[in-house]
This record gives structure tokens, C-alpha cells and sequence, in this order.
């Protein structure tokens, strides 16, 4: 009982509570990467208008049930957005479905990795490839090689603890789970990543690598 907070999270991680969350870039203000204008969905989202600059990380707070998921579900196409515009880098990008919305860039980690993110009998290989099939096929077929390939680049960048890339995604621990997650989503080469509780139901030592790879995504000109 007589642990402080500092003492508390090294004995958890191994690591001070200023390593887990990194410092925050330098922000380019004269560089808007993303930018929603007069944004609305459904009954819950109502011109809404944001800007995000160059390095820079925008949270979106409010009560459970309030509009959060279904902004960047309408970001990201999943729903029909009423009236808005969206921006990337300077230019206007319509999305009408969820597949325009990856061919411009736009990636979304949704809040429930299980039902929404994964599909969990099949392998880490499979799930991470999901969303980039057509970077790696030659006229109708997959190269199956440039898969394997991808799939092992991704698993070591993200450090995916796994027993290799065939195995089940089921299999894997919650945080690991969530870089799958990512690292599909990152096989599309994204301009906008949308996280929508990125770091629910993982671990102090998931988070902190989380953390530390939105900050490298913004130093290399990703909205987030």
C-alpha cells in the first residue's frame, strides 16, 4: 500500500511511466494531413468539422453512446454520411463505400477487434493480408509468395508475439490480436488511420507499443 504510482507501473512493466507514453511530435500547423467539414451521420453526429495537422494526434472524447463510433464509421464509410466533406492532404476525397474509403487512404481499427476486425479460425497470415489483396496479385490470381512475405515484414514490425503466421489469430493474447488489427490495415499504405478504442482490453506493455507506433505513423505524414 505504500507503492506510489511510478513504483507501481515499473514493478508491472519493467519500465517508467514516462517510457510508456512517448513524447508527443513537433506539429507542423501549416500541414493539414486530414480535415472533416460539416460532418453528419445519422441522429448522433452533427456538423461536425476537424482539422488534423502534421504529427499531430486528435482525440475525439464524449460519453459511451455519443457519436464517436459513428463519426468514424461514417469517416470510414461503414455509414452513410447526410452532408460533409473530407480532406486529405489538401484535397477533397469522396467515399461512398467502405472500399472507396481504403483506395483513398483511409483505415479504420474498429472497436471490437473479435466481431468487427478479425476473422478469428483463420491465420495471422490471412487476417493481416485481408485488406490488400490487390497489392499483391498478378491478373487474377495471389501471389502467395508476396503474401508470406508481407505477412512475416508485418509481424516483425509490429512484434506480433505468435507461434508463426500460420497460426489462428484466435490463438493470440488480446494485444496481439489488436496489432493483426493494425498491421491489415497498415497493408493498405493508409493517409488516415481511424482508431476507435484502440488500446481497450490489452495489457500496460500492448498499450505503450501502441502509443509508440501512432507517434511513428505521425512523424511519417499519417492522420490520426
Amino acid at each position: 500500500k505504500d507503492l506510489d504510482h511510478g513504483k507501481l507501473i515499473r514493478a508491472m512493466v519493467g519500465r517508467s511511466l514516462t517510457s510508456i507514453f512517448p513524447k508527443p511530435n513537433e506539429i507542423d500547423i501549416e500541414r493539414t494531413v486530414f480535415a472533416v467539414e460539416s460532418f453528419s451521420v445519422g441522429n448522433k453526429v452533427k456538423d461536425v468539422s476537424f482539422s488534423v495537422y502534421h504529427g499531430e494526434v486528435v482525440g475525439i472524447a464524449g460519453l459511451q453512446g455519443h457519436g464517436q463510433t459513428e463519426l468514424l464509421n461514417g469517416i470510414a464509410a461503414l455509414m452513410s454520411h447526410t452532408v460533409g466533406k473530407i480532406f486529405i492532404n489538401g484535397e477533397q476525397v469522396v467515399a461512398n463505400t467502405p472500399w472507396d474509403a481504403i483506395r483513398a487512404g483511409i483505415a479504420l481499427v474498429p472497436v471490437d477487434r473479435k466481431t468487427e476486425g478479425l476473422l478469428l479460425e483463420l491465420s495471422v497470415k490471412d487476417n493481416l493480408a485481408l485488406a490488400s489483396l490487390d497489392k499483391r496479385k498478378n491478373s487474377l490470381f495471389l501471389d502467395r509468395k508476396a503474401e508470406r512475405s508481407f505477412a512475416k515484414e508485418m509481424v516483425g514490425r509490429l512484434s506480433i508475439k505468435c507461434a508463426g503466421e500460420q497460426v489462428a489469430v484466435k490463438n493470440l493474447s488480446g494485444g496481439n490480436q489488436q496489432k493483426v488489427v493494425l498491421g491489415k490495415e497498415l497493408g493498405i499504405e493508409p493517409k488516415v488511420l481511424l482508431f476507435n478504442e484502440p488500446t481497450r482490453g490489452i495489457d500496460i506493455e500492448a498499450k505503450s507499443e501502441f502509443y509508440a507506433i501512432m507517434r511513428k505513423l505521425t512523424s511519417e505524414g499519417v492522420g490520426i
